[in-house]
């Protein structure tokens, strides 16, 4: 479903919860969301935020397209995924194995022995 939420709200002793009901975001705009809807999907973003690497991955993603782009948004909403994404799909994937996830780690850091990863 696509929310709003205001991004400078914090709660208070009067209102510790947001307006809507869940109280985890303050209204709904659309319940839902068609997954041919690409006006709606492209014009947003999820609700839920990403960490480096991640996002490291997205801003070059982004540079590399010239345009916002979310490979998870994409993911989720069943689009086709450019070979381009493979490192941030693997990334959201923690990567298949140990093997994998030491290969995505030396992408973005020189030593991950060092964080001992299994």
């Amino acid at each position: 479903m696509l929310v709003k939420k205001d991004l400078w709200w914090s709660p208070t002793p009067e209102q510790p919860l947001r307006t809507h009901i869940s109280g985890v975001f303050d209204e709904v705009i659309c319940a839902d969301i068609p997954l041919e809807a690409n006006d709606i999907i492209d014009r947003y973003e999820l609700t839920g935020m990403c960490v480096f690497p991640y996002t490291n991955e997205r801003l070059y993603l982004c540079s590399l397209y010239n345009k916002s782009v979310d490979p998870y948004k994409d993911l989720v909403f069943n689009r086709s995924l450019p070979k381009e994404y493979s490192l941030a799909i693997k990334i959201i994937s923690g990567g298949t194995d140990a093997k994998q996830r030491k290969e995505i780690l030396n992408t973005y850091f020189t030593d991950s022995t060092e964080l001992n990863f299994k």
